[in-house]
């Protein structure tokens, strides 16, 4: 039997009218949808133009950094994505390293506010004095050690030092004493003087108790050109006493002087550094006064 092709079921397929109509109207559509497109790619196009603009106007007129400036937003549209904003450039310089501690110099530690500088006495002779007498809180004179040691934050509190004393003048003349350390450096006298080194050590410790300071530091005796294997002997046994009464010791003549015996252009007679060799002593004092070594 032959099937039939002519629409079994009745149902009623479009003419020819109705298919160009339904063509005409698909045409339409996507002239609609093809003018929007290129309306947002020229909106996008103008906003690039109006923000390079205003970049220009920003990089040639000065800005008021005290009011925010409010950037031009541009519209997202479908199918496209939003530029990412830019922050403007940083003026702040890059940070730079914190400036070194001055360890063992005489440029001024500043500090915290409300805090007080640590304080130092010292009992000695000339190698502290200098030049003239220091007694009480006498300004230091030329040659003395302690102007480079007493910058902040250490406070030279005043001391006992005179020219040409041994140990056992410094401990007949010294009473107690306040203060947050005590810097003893004698025996260069009882050196020169031929005087028996155990009896200036024990005067040394004698001033140390009658001072009453509970942190002493001790310092070597500086060269000493008529008996330099005295003077290296000497530190030795000063060193030792130290450790013997937990005090701290310190020899701040290394490079000023070599076995026991002044470089030249440090010294003008051999028991005496000049200014300049003070000055360094000075400045590794303090930096053990604040440092430890």
């Amino acid at each position: 039997m032959t099937r039939s092709t002519s629409n079994p079921r009745g149902v009623r397929r479009p003419d020819s009218r109705r298919r160009a109509a339904s063509l005409l109207a698909l045409v339409a559509s996507l002239g609609l949808l093809m003018g929007s497109l290129a309306a947002c790619s020229g909106g996008d196009r103008e906003g690039s133009v109006a923000s390079g603009s205003s970049r220009s106007v920003a990089a040639s007129s000065p800005v008021d950094t005290a009011a925010p400036v409010p950037s031009a937003s541009v519209p997202a549209s479908a199918g496209s994505s939003a530029p990412a904003s830019s922050a403007p450039a940083s003026s702040a310089p890059a940070s730079s390293a914190l400036p070194e501690p001055p360890a063992g110099t005489s440029s001024p530690v500043f500090l915290p506010p409300g805090s007080s500088p640590e304080t130092f006495v010292a009992v000695g002779d000339s190698i502290t004095a200098g030049s003239a007498p220091l007694v009480g809180d006498v300004v230091p004179s030329v040659g003395s050690w302690i102007t480079a040691a007493a910058s902040s934050p250490l406070e030279y509190a005043g001391g006992w030092a005179v020219p040409g004393s041994t140990t056992a003048a410094m401990l007949a003349a010294v009473g107690p004493m306040s203060a947050d350390a005590l810097v003893l450096l004698g025996g260069t006298n009882d050196l020169v003087q031929g005087l028996d080194r155990t009896a200036a050590l024990a005067n040394l410790s004698a001033i140390a108790d009658t001072v009453g300071i509970e942190s002493v530091l001790l310092v070597a005796v500086p060269p000493l050109d008529v008996d330099p294997a005295a003077s290296v002997a000497f530190n030795q046994q000063l060193q030792a006493l130290a450790a013997e009464h937990g005090w701290q010791f310190t020899d701040p003549w290394q490079g000023i002087g070599v076995d026991g015996t002044y470089l030249p252009e440090a010294t003008s007679d051999g028991t005496h550094p000049n200014a300049e060799a003070a000055d360094l002593a000075g400045r590794r004092i303090r930096a053990a006064l604040l440092y430890g070594g």
